[in-house]
């Protein structure tokens, strides 16, 4: 399959993909003969954005990012056959002072003994009010990933829901966490872009929605969560967006007289596994 990821220049290899949601009996990898090296990118699910309480000023908290982890491995290392689970992304609260569901993990499992060969965790979940959803924990190492070159990088912070005042921004990274909900009746925070793309935008006061993530593909892979929702000053506050693959959802916008916005869900996960 051709995918927007490429493999080293002038290499010639086989790639294979899977997402969060995908079908995990199906989800079976197996070793092509004649390659040297295998290289894997694994992300788990980004965390759901939360929503508060009716008739209340304060903003939801943003779901937590997953991390981005490389494996480079010798292909005489790796297992024949591959099972894969790809984590799901966290719903977004869907129900008043309901937090965001964490995100799912991403786990690589030999298939002919069941062993674990490692974890790639989800994002947090963001709270029903103010507090962001948690970064996942850096991938740990185990005896199989030892037998080659580990990277794993956290992702950027989620924001935190605004009290009485915007939501808190997300900040940058290769994955992001979603905005946080706007208070009062103020702009949800934005997913900080890096590289000179542009932000995902807060949803503007008056209970608009935040905008949804997005993921580019070259020159550097970057995925970037949900914009928080804006708050209002009335009935009604803003939705979070949805966070792209690995990234947290928006946070739900405060609204002082009616219903708060729900969170945004939180991006599947995704596993590549490429070979040359």
């Amino acid at each position: 399959m051709t995918l927007p990821l490429h493999l080293p220049d002038g290499a010639t290899g086989l790639v294979w993909e899977a997402r969060g949601g995908s079908n995990v009996a199906a989800n079976v990898w197996n070793k092509p003969p004649g390659q040297s090296w295998v290289h894997i990118l694994a992300i788990g699910g980004g965390g759901g954005g939360g929503r508060n309480a009716a008739s209340v000023t304060v903003g939801s908290g943003g779901g937590g990012p997953s991390t981005f982890t490389q494996l480079l491995i010798a292909a005489a290392f790796v297992p024949d056959a591959l099972q894969i689970q790809v984590g799901q992304g966290g719903a977004g609260a869907k129900a008043a002072s309901t937090a965001g569901a964490a995100g799912g993990s991403t786990i690589v499992l030999a298939l002919n003994s069941g062993a674990t060969l490692f974890t790639v965790n989800g994002g947090g979940g963001g709270a029903a009010a103010t507090t962001a959803g948690a970064l996942a924990a850096a991938t740990a190492a185990t005896v199989f990933t030892a037998a080659g070159f580990l990277a794993s990088v956290q992702g950027g912070a989620a924001g935190a829901g605004g009290s009485a005042a915007g939501g808190g921004v997300a900040t940058a990274g290769i994955l992001t966490g979603g905005g946080g909900g706007g208070g009062g009746s103020n702009k949800g925070g934005d997913a900080t872009a890096s590289l000179g793309y542009p932000n995902i935008i807060g949803g503007a006061s008056g209970g608009s929605s935040g905008g949804a993530g997005a993921v580019i593909w070259r020159p550097l892979f970057l995925s970037l969560g949900g914009g928080g929702g804006g708050g209002i000053t009335g009935a009604g506050g803003g939705a979070g967006g949805n966070g792209a693959i690995g990234c947290g959802g928006g946070g739900g916008g405060a609204s002082s007289t009616g219903n708060a916005g729900n969170g945004g869900d939180g991006g599947e996960g995704y596993i590549r596994i490429s070979t040359w």
